[in-house]
């Protein structure tokens, strides 16, 4: 079984080129809308959208609280969607792009420290 047809295929080109990133990684990008920090990193396309978030509160050094949602930054709740993997969000259209905002309970985030 020689698979040297394989190699030659032009039309795999296009389809993967309007979508550089459907590589090995994701590049995903989380705002913390309440601490005001961001944060971005590259994780595998099969990873969950939960399991994500864990990543990116890890590296906020914010650690998730139980009020805290996510959410795109248009405002689309996505916690209903914490069980999908990052391909799942973007080929079902539920994510345009793999930004994501962490907002925690409403009313007095915005704490003044003085």
């Amino acid at each position: 079984m020689s698979g040297h047809q394989d190699h030659h295929q032009e039309g795999h080109h296009q389809e993967a080129h309007h979508q550089e990133a459907h590589h090995q990684e994701a590049h995903v990008f989380f705002e913390d809308v309440n601490a005001i920090e961001s944060v971005k990193f590259d994780t595998a396309w099969t990873t969950t959208l939960n399991a994500t978030w864990d990543e990116a509160a890890r590296l906020l050094e914010e650690p998730r609280k139980p009020q805290d949602r996510l959410q795109t930054p248009g405002g689309k709740d996505l916690m209903p969607y914490l069980g999908l993997t990052l391909r799942e969000l973007e080929e079902r259209k539920i994510v345009h792009a793999l930004r994501f905002q962490i907002v925690g309970p409403t009313g007095g985030a915005y704490v003044d420290p003085r």
